[in-house]
């Protein structure tokens, strides 16, 4: 499985320097290559300075002081405006969250009541690093200990979902429906997955009264947004 090992690496990379892990993880990849399409997008947004990387992590390309992470994360916030109100919601439920940078700026923004992270529970540990040098509290989990989910809650998936083996979207598939709001960000195939095809399928089933697939020029990716139950 390309979890089981690909982890392992990241663990090794993060207990041997924490706070430069990323600059010997392959998983910098997932943080590095779009910065100059999306940077100018969202450079004048005024929320951008209030959510300025404090600890990058080992990141070697920023912007400004800004990693791509952070970017991105405020561009699908403003996404999701055009849909729901992010603001109001109470409860964010962030799958495969990566070191936490986003749950931190949904603390930071919205002082989001429960912040509830779902990942493997070998990288579980990188997270709460981060999430404690910024003083956040969290909660953690994996797929196979999901809590019953609240009103005013939000699935939030961005480059995790879509990383997933079947079996593994197949559990997650039987809980989007508690979810007053989700929000998967996806590529177009993974590992022989046709994931385009796989996120038309998993709308096609939603109860939610507003659906919408997107593509994001800026990004080349794929959003699934849903609201309103």
């Amino acid at each position: 499985m390309f979890w089981a090992s690909f982890s392992e690496e990241i663990r090794k990379n993060f207990d041997q320097d924490p706070d430069n892990y990323l600059s010997l993880s392959p998983a910098s990849q997932a943080y590095t290559g779009g910065m100059h399409r999306i940077y100018p997008v969202m450079r004048n947004d005024e929320d951008l300075p209030k959510i300025k990387d404090e600890y990058l992590m080992g990141q070697r390309e920023t912007h400004d002081g800004y990693s791509q992470g952070t970017i991105r994360s405020l561009m699908y916030i403003r996404e999701m405006e055009k849909y729901f109100d992010p603001s109001k919601v109470d409860y964010l439920f962030d799958f495969g969250p990566g070191y936490g940078n986003n749950a931190r700026i949904w603390h930071t923004l919205f002082q989001t009541e429960s912040i509830v992270l779902c990942d493997l529970p070998i990288l579980q540990p990188i997270s709460k690093y981060y999430l404690e040098k910024h003083n956040i509290e969290a909660t953690w989990i994996s797929d196979e200990e999901i809590p019953p989910i609240p009103r005013n809650s939000i699935f939030f998936a961005a480059h995790s979902l879509n990383e997933c083996n079947l079996a593994t979207r197949e559990k997650i598939e039987s809980q989007l429906e508690s979810f007053d709001h989700i929000y998967i960000v996806y590529n177009d195939r993974f590992s022989g997955i046709d994931n385009k095809g796989y996120f038309e399928q998993v709308a096609s089933f939603l109860p939610h009264k507003t659906i919408d697939i997107t593509h994001n020029t800026h990004t080349a990716k794929w959003s699934l947004i849903a609201t309103g139950l």
